[in-house]
């Protein structure tokens, strides 16, 4: 038995045991993000780990096992993935798809923008924190994506002449950004 929320990491991670496992062998899974959801309502878990013990243990009602056509799908879309051999995924059209590592770069940009136009920041000439950046992107996001890849894409940025800083780059909460450019070529 599988647990399987809609994140992109617990979804590759299913597809890559799917692939190695035999086919004889039956697999039962409880697809959490839906499942917490039909149950209980309001909050949708991105992932497994968003739900506690106890709730998550309840949700062993809606195990289903997977069809031999479900399983196919997987393992299609995990062939397509070890083929495209790239570094971040996102799920889109409910399957787990391989973007350019800069896919979220002109979010953050606009982001930033709108924040150093806050006039709380006017008086810091535009500056703000990147912690701030970070954690706008992340709670704006309708699947799971790790601080420390926006945080990545930010300092790809600075190194790109996109943004400037001052402070230290050992933590993104030592250092204030704000962006030098409009948009990205």
């Amino acid at each position: 038995m599988f647990w399987v929320g809609d994140s992109s990491s617990e979804q590759t991670g299913f597809m890559c045991l799917l692939a190695n496992l035999p086919n004889s062998i039956p697999v039962s899974v409880v697809m959490v993000s839906q499942a917490y959801y039909k149950r209980y309502g309001k909050f949708r878990p991105r992932s497994t780990g968003e739900v506690s013990p106890e709730k998550l243990f309840s949700l062993m009602e809606d195990a289903k096992i997977l069809s031999q056509r479900a399983r196919s799908r997987y393992l299609t879309n995990w062939n397509r993935l070890l083929e495209d051999n790239g570094n971040l995924r996102l799920r889109k059209n409910r399957q787990v798809e391989t973007v350019p590592e800069d896919y979220f770069d002109q979010e953050i940009i606009e982001r930033a923008k709108r924040i150093s136009r806050e006039k709380f920041h006017r008086k810091s000439d535009g500056f703000f924190y990147a912690v701030r950046l970070v954690g706008e992107i992340i709670g704006r996001q309708k699947q799971r994506i790790r601080d420390d890849l926006i945080e990545w894409r930010i300092r790809c940025l600075i190194q790109r002449n996109v943004f400037t800083y001052q402070g230290t780059l050992t933590s993104m909460r030592l250092y204030m950004i704000k962006s030098v450019i409009d948009s990205i070529d």
